[in-house]
């Protein structure tokens, strides 16, 4: 057996049909893709207006078609006037208002009664935004609303329920979590409590309490930690609180997005309305809300033509658009509902007139709206991508504005920062962030251009060095620390300041390991950082697996710990001769680049291999991540880049205190083998410090390990025809700026 769903109207009406798919899924029914293939429809109204009723009646032909043919059980719910009830009850089996979706089980295999159709688990329809409903019903009254008598009182779902269904979609990795009430202002939980199955499981931000309201159960989720945008609909004015917009304001994830229907600016029409609130009170609540939230965006509902406006009322309106200068507004004509007080009076309003009201308040809406949306030009933004086609991603800001950019596959689910370079009235074209990155042999002047383009172009530097990381170890790892500070606070206290910020210098210490994909990892986080605050990403290193692994992205293989220590201790029985035999005839590739002296590493490539059956250089599956990439490449003839490592080494060894460094690592407790793990300076000043090697022994063998390894790098880098090589170091500043202003 087959189900369909068709949900018409609101978010509300959305949440309800996935939750009445979970309870299809339950009852053994599987989806349907098309409407004829089914065997129970499930219908969701909107009664909101009279076209969104028409559609229903529409369907009747396709029943009477698939009816025909086979049995066919049709059922309607959602918001159901009953004015309008006895007329579609001829062509559905099941009439089920809203309120009464409880009775849903019964109505299909009539037994079994859920007690609380809330509590249903979601099939929820997409992978990465959901739905969360925290209330429903409606106890304002407002004239022309129908949803009072279509989905009953207010009634507040309990916060440990929502809490958790929460909790579950971000460890799912959800991306947008919207709250959804008719009037979220108006929450108030009757109880603060886990669902049975998880009381074991403590609530993010406190103890259990007997009431909750809305701004406190923003805290509580807004609290979990994870990557992920919380969002909320709908607000009614009066009941906005100082309490919310400070909540909104502090939080991690709430979206800087308020929806706030005004639906008129003229006090005695929005009296007629029922509203309980004056337009003067409107725009100061929106002045409060973008003074505590400076990047603020706001939509709101309109209704154009309410009985009784007159020209003047509506001018009104017009002025409230021009205070507010709402970033996007949804402006509907007014119908008039059956059964509601707004229905008693004459619609005054002719048609053509509601149309004019509107096109005037869409034309004030499009030059507010534009003029803001050009303020965001040049500017990074972050975007959930909702949608990919045709080598376009379509999604929406964290302030709910649309955008479209290029992107080389699908990254729907995803979020990006993107960087804005034009702007319509109701929409933002953007590009993927530009990334410099400056690469090559050793000794070859990296990080002296590297600061320069950052000075340049006002940017943040990422070492991609595999030593750097190590803490204590500078001289031997050219940290050059006088180039650039790796404080942010002092940074920010320096605005004028010389130096530049660096990232991924000192996170961890020489006792422990730091690898590649860890590396990764960090370095995916920092640039995310840098680009929030408005700067450009330079990353500068020679680690040539490092750098591959960020702009190509590496998925690095994972192996199972208890697996990894039994072929581990294998392979310590062989010699390194032995492990370098076995590497090149499983891993040619892995075994041209890998530091032949680096006993550990060669083993971890061989432990890749055993457990999994492929070898290393087959194991990095890619996916790229969603930024453009400038790779410029500094490299000197042989012969000139031998004479730069030697002088380097010889200043390192007699003036910079190499030796006295790594002296002073193994009396802070970095073991000997440790310190050779770490190859090439440290490995030979270590076996000199033991007594295993002259001076002379340790300049001569240092400064050829060193040149052997400028050639290892460049054979890893010569495979990537995407770097620009340089031949001179200003050739850069014009490659970059071009690359950066390139749209």
């Amino acid at each position: 057996m087959k189900y369909h769903i068709i949900a018409f109207g609101c978010q509300f009406n959305k949440s309800d049909s996935e939750k009445a798919a979970g309870l299809l899924k339950q009852l053994g029914y599987l989806p349907a893709s098309e409407l004829n293939e089914a065997d129970l429809v499930l219908v969701l109204a909107c009664s909101v207006r009279q076209t969104a009723v028409d559609r229903l009646f529409g369907l009747k032909i396709k029943f009477d078609a698939i009816r025909r043919k086979r049995p066919l059980l049709t059922i309607l719910s959602g918001c159901i006037l009953s004015s309008d009830e006895k007329k579609l009850a001829e062509f559905f089996d099941v009439v089920l208002p809203a309120k009464d979706l409880s009775n849903l089980s019964k109505a299909i295999v009539g037994t079994y009664q859920l007690r609380n159709f809330s509590n249903i688990h979601p099939a929820y329809n997409s992978k990465f935004q959901a739905y969360v409903p925290i209330m429903t019903g409606c106890d304002n009254f407002c004239s022309y609303c129908v949803v009072p008598f279509t989905r009953g009182r207010e009634v507040s779902r309990p916060a440990g329920e929502i809490i958790e269904e929460c909790r579950e979609l971000i460890e799912k990795g959800y991306k947008l979590i919207t709250l959804i009430g008719q009037n979220v202002n108006s929450y108030k939980a009757t109880s603060y409590k886990l669902p049975a199955r998880n009381a074991s499981r403590s609530v993010a931000g406190g103890q259990a309490t007997s009431s909750l309201s809305f701004p406190e159960l923003l805290r509580r989720i807004d609290a979990m930690p994870g990557d992920y945008w919380l969002s909320f609909a709908t607000s009614h004015p009066k009941d906005l609180s100082d309490k919310l917009i400070k909540t909104m304001a502090e939080s991690r994830h709430v979206m800087p997005y308020l929806h706030l229907p005004a639906q008129s600016g003229d006090d005695e029409i929005l009296k007629k309305m029922n509203r309980h609130y004056t337009a003067g009170h409107y725009v100061d609540l929106i002045k409060r809300a973008r003074k505590a939230m400076p990047g603020l965006a706001v939509s709101t509902d309109i209704i154009a033509g309410f009985p009784t406006e007159t020209k003047k009322q509506f001018l009104n309106t017009a002025k409230l658009f021009e205070k507010a200068k709402f970033d996007l507004a949804f402006i509907a004509r007014y119908s008039a509902r059956p059964g509601t007080a707004a229905a008693k009076l004459k619609d005054d309003v002719s048609l053509l007139e509601k149309k004019k009201r509107e096109k005037i308040l869409t034309e004030i809406l499009k030059k507010t709206a534009l003029k803001k949306n050009k303020g965001l030009i040049g500017q990074t933004v972050e975007v959930l991508a909702e949608s990919y086609k045709g080598g376009f991603a379509f999604g929406r800001t964290r302030n709910f504005k649309n955008i479209k950019f290029a992107c080389d596959f699908d990254r729907t689910g995803e979020l990006i920062i993107v960087e804005v370079i034009d702007a319509y009235a109701f929409g933002l074209l953007g590009r993927l962030p530009r990334i410099l990155a400056i690469l090559g042999t050793t000794a070859s002047g990296k990080t002296k251009l590297a600061v320069k383009l950052a000075k340049q172009f006002n940017g943040e530097i990422i070492s991609a060095d595999s030593r750097q990381v190590y803490q204590g170890m500078d001289v031997g790892t050219g940290k050059d620390l006088g180039e650039y500070s790796l404080n942010p606070k002092s940074y920010k206290l320096k605005a004028n300041s010389s130096h530049i910020m660096y990232h991924l210098i000192d996170v961890e210490n020489p006792k422990g390991q730091y690898t590649a994909a860890q590396w990764q990892t960090a370095a995916l986080e920092r640039i995310k950082e840098i680009l929030r605050r408005g700067r450009v990403p330079v990353i500068c290193g020679g680690s040539g697996l490092y750098i591959s692994a960020l702009v190509e992205g590496f998925s690095f293989t994972k192996t199972r710990k208890h697996e990894n220590t039994k072929t581990r201790a294998n392979l310590s029985k062989l010699s390194l001769k032995q492990l370098l035999a076995l590497l090149k005839k499983i891993d040619p590739e892995t075994f041209a680049v890998i530091d032949k002296n680096n006993r550990r590493r060669v083993e971890r490539a061989l432990e890749i291999y055993y457990q999994t059956g492929k070898p290393k250089s087959q194991q990095e599956t890619k996916q790229k991540p969603p930024y453009d990439f400038l790779l410029l490449g500094l490299t000197f003839p042989r012969e000139v880049l031998r004479e730069r490592i030697a002088k380097r080494l010889k200043d390192r060894l007699e003036k910079e205190g190499m030796i006295e460094e790594i002296r002073k690592l193994h009396r802070r407790g970095v073991s000997w083998k440790r310190l050779e793990e770490f190859g090439l300076e440290y490995r030979f000043v270590a076996r000199y410090l033991q007594g295993k090697l002259s001076y002379e022994e340790l300049y001569g063998q240092l400064n050829s390990a060193i040149a052997d390894f400028a050639k290892r790098q460049m054979t890893w880098f010569k495979r990537d025809k995407n770097i620009i090589w340089l031949d001179k170091a200003g050739e850069a500043v014009g490659r970059a700026r071009e690359f950066l202003k390139k749209s």
